[in-house]
């Protein structure tokens, strides 16, 4: 560990993106041998020269795979870098919203409540957007979930409005999720001790 630790901190600036980038270079020739959490993590260190397509084709699946594992925090970074990435939402990509949600998810699992908001609200509008029911109904459980952690019983109105736009929406489509949103409706009004609901 002492000669590894020795070998990573003496290149310094330049030598040690060129070294990252070598390394992503031949991790990719080898035909899928380096997972995409490895290839991204030298991308990522290999510095800003990267073109982006490449970079993401990268980052993006190693967000996944560190979500898939478990890996809360290094998902959240990969995610953010992704967002940031892609700029401003775009509606017209039905992906978009499937990342925010990605990304909320991650966020909310890592404990950080207020960038799992954020990113759920995005996904929200997307779907909404896209008529997609069922990602609209998993980013609003996630958010209000995220929310009901730390608001205070005054302060989840808008939630509860959030949820019954979502409800009114649905109609009679998406059975499921209208008995998780409905389920989550009423451990709200538990919390509250609001019986009369």
């Amino acid at each position: 560990p002492q000669i590894r630790q020795l070998l990573y901190h003496g290149p310094r600036g330049r030598q040690r993106k060129e070294l990252h980038l070598e390394i992503a270079d031949r991790l990719e020739a080898r035909d899928g041998e380096g997972t995409a959490l490895v290839i991204a993590h030298h991308l990522i260190r290999a510095g800003p020269s990267i073109p982006a397509p490449r970079l993401l084709g990268y980052v993006r699946p190693a967000a996944d795979q560190a979500f898939a594992v478990g890996a809360w925090g290094v998902a959240t970074r990969y995610y953010d870098f992704v967002v940031a990435a892609t700029g401003q939402p775009d509606y017209s990509d039905p992906d978009t919203a499937t990342l925010y949600h990605q990304t909320g998810s991650a966020h909310f699992r890592n404990h950080d409540a207020a960038a799992c908001i954020a990113n759920e609200r995005v996904a929200i509008e997307h779907a909404k957007a896209r008529g997609d029911l069922r990602l609209w109904a998993a980013a609003l459980l996630t958010m209000t979930r995220a929310g009901f952690r730390t608001a205070e019983p005054a302060a989840r109105h808008a939630d509860r409005e959030r949820m019954s736009e979502f409800l009114e929406a649905a109609g009679e489509r998406e059975p499921g999720m209208r008995a998780r949103v409905h389920a989550l409706q009423a451990e709200m009004d538990f919390a509250d001790f609001d019986m009369e609901r």
